[in-house]
C-alpha cells in the first residue's frame, strides 16, 4: 500500500489556521483574513497535487449524486427546522 499526497497535510494545517483565524480576529476582516488563508490553501492544493492523481481518486467540482441528494434532503430539514 502506498499513500500519495502527503505535500496536502501541511495545507489542511493552513485550513485549520484559516478557520482558527476567523475565530480569533474579530470582525469582517478574521472573516476575510481566514477565508483568504483557505482560498489559498486549496489553490496551493490543487497546483502541488498531479493531475493524475486527482483523476484517480475521482476528484470532480461537483458532489457526487448520492451527496447531492442527501445535502438537499438536509438543507430542506434544516432550513424548515431552523427557518433559513
Amino acid at each position: 500500500m502506498r499513500v500519495e499526497g502527503l505535500s496536502n497535510l501541511p495545507l489542511l494545517a493552513g485550513i485549520i489556521a484559516g478557520v482558527l483565524l476567523q475565530g480569533l480576529i474579530a470582525g469582517e476582516r478574521g472573516d476575510a483574513i481566514g477565508a483568504a488563508v483557505m482560498v489559498f490553501m486549496a489553490a496551493l492544493s490543487l497546483y502541488l497535487t498531479p493531475k493524475p492523481l486527482r483523476e484517480a481518486n475521482g476528484f470532480n467540482w461537483f458532489p457526487s449524486s448520492r451527496w447531492r441528494s442527501c445535502s438537499s434532503a438536509f438543507s430542506w430539514r434544516w432550513c424548515r427546522r431552523w427557518s433559513c
